[in-house]
């Protein structure tokens, strides 16, 4: 069962409330890379830029938040990839990490710095 966290996540358009969390289960799902249609939502909301409404799907499904494609590829990847840091310092808050991995050994931040050398 989850529980109500008492403080408020932040961004720039809304508060956010999100569930306590256990470690078992952020781990759990860090773990299980896959393609799944969670994840293809969560690609749009990001593509689109769309704060409020991944704000109101990781209040419902945080650990959504921590899922990872086939490729090891998550919301942090994608967020720095259309260079979206609104949405890098919400997720930045919810405890999700920059320096993880994908599956050829790069981070978000590597993604991102990719992304600058192009422009």
């Amino acid at each position: 069962q989850k529980k109500q966290s008492n403080s408020k996540q932040s961004n720039s358009k809304r508060e956010v409330r999100i569930p306590i969390m256990s470690k078992e289960d952020i781990e759990s799902v860090k773990d299980n890379w896959e393609d799944n249609s969670q994840l293809s939502m969560i690609w749009d909301l990001i593509k689109k830029n769309d704060i409020h409404e991944l704000s109101e799907w990781l209040e419902t499904e945080p650990l959504s938040a921590y899922m990872r494609s086939a490729d090891g590829r998550g919301p942090m990847w994608w967020a720095h990839e259309f260079g979206h840091a609104d949405i890098v310092r919400l997720l930045k808050s919810l405890g999700i990490s920059e320096t993880d991995r994908d599956v050829k050994g790069l981070s978000a931040l590597d993604i991102s710095k990719k992304g600058k050398k192009r422009r």
